[in-house]
């Protein structure tokens, strides 16, 4: 029987460019529901740092991510 995927049984990852953008966008949201969660729990100028904060960690942790899986 003819094996239907393309891919012959070898493993390829994701485009880059994709994992990036990926990132991006769930950093976003990521930001946005800080941004309007957080200023009901903290004072605004804690929260709004840390939204900022959590932009960032998750950034860098996708960031990180896409690094070991694509080198």
């Amino acid at each position: 029987m003819d094996n239907p995927l393309p891919h012959k049984g070898k493993y390829h990852a994701m485009n880059r460019l994709v994992l990036d953008a990926t990132t991006v966008i769930a950093s976003i949201i990521v930001l946005i529901v800080a941004v309007i969660v957080l200023p009901s729990v903290l004072p605004a100028p804690y929260a709004y740092i840390t939204a900022i904060l959590l932009f960032i960690a998750c950034m860098s942790a996708g960031g990180f991510y896409i690094g070991q899986k694509t080198i």
